[in-house]
């Protein structure tokens, strides 16, 4: 009897695991799929970086930041008198951000001192 019941216990245990992980994988998979579906849609790069300028208009300091989506990756760039030049990349991947902030990353988000770039870091590291 005891034997019969240790053999239900694990295999409900087994049923409840497999379960699980078919429910998990299932979900990733749909993520990942809308998230690239997003991707698809929208513009490509090379028209993102004066999109980008053009929307914030002109800036009143001679440096700001410019963050934007490239290759999956976000990559925050230093901008001084219209040139960019490349500081680092953040270790976040596009299939783990909302569409709202896919769309404003391939466009560009200008951030117009230091304080605004720690701000943005954080609230997409967190």
């Amino acid at each position: 009897m005891v034997k019969k019941m240790f053999r239900s216990l694990i295999l409900g245990i087994v049923v409840f695991a497999v379960s699980l992980l078919a429910g998990y994988l299932s979900y990733m998979l749909t993520y990942r799929y809308q998230a690239q579906k997003v991707l698809e849609q929208l513009p490509p790069n090379d028209a993102v970086s004066a999109a980008a300028v053009s929307v914030a208009g002109p800036l009143d300091t001679r440096q700001h930041y410019l963050a934007r989506m490239e290759n999956g990756k976000i990559v925050i760039y230093a901008v001084t008198d219209d040139t960019e030049s490349f500081l680092y990349t953040l270790d976040i991947r596009a299939g783990e951000l909302p569409p709202g902030d896919l769309a404003e990353l391939r466009q560009g988000i200008v951030l117009t001192n230091r304080q605004e770039l720690a701000s943005f870091e954080e609230d997409f590291n967190s």
